[in-house]
């Protein structure tokens, strides 16, 4: 019988702005579960998708392979603090928790965001899995 591997189990480790990681034999590490969960997630956050400027001008995808994968968290930074801001930067952390095939639709993700006065915003968003893994992905990030 041959061992079949689904490209939604194991996945290289590969963090958001980082390189592979190798092993100490040479082979790429590979990530799988929450790990996997994480990398997917704050990919799918970070990056922007096509869109086009109030001007008309099209802003081309960070992904070339598909103008659409994306949700554009990176774009709303250097706007001001505001009730609205807030909504948004919610509504793409839950929307990216949402689309995952993964995570538990029964649980919905429980997202704090906050931005301290030196302007930067810090993220804690809690994910149940399918798997009945769940765990917290935080981050922090400069909103000048």
């Amino acid at each position: 019988m041959a061992l079949e591997i689904s490209p939604n189990n194991v996945a290289p480790w590969l963090e958001w702005g980082g390189d592979f990681v190798v092993s100490q034999n040479g082979s790429i590490v590979m990530a799988n579960g929450w790990a996997q969960f994480r990398q997917r997630y704050l990919r799918r956050l970070f990056t922007n998708p096509a869109f086009k400027l109030l001007s008309g001008a099209q802003v081309e995808a960070d992904y070339i392979f598909d103008a659409n994968y994306g949700l554009g968290f990176r774009r709303r930074l250097g706007e001001l603090w505001t009730d609205d801001m807030l909504t948004k930067l919610e509504s793409l952390c839950q929307q990216g928790a949402e689309i995952d095939a993964d995570v538990d639709s029964t649980q919905p993700p429980i997202i704090v965001i906050t931005q301290d006065p030196q302007h930067t915003i810090n993220v804690a968003v809690t994910v149940y899995l399918k798997t009945s893994q769940q765990g917290t992905i935080a981050f922090s990030i400069d909103n000048t």
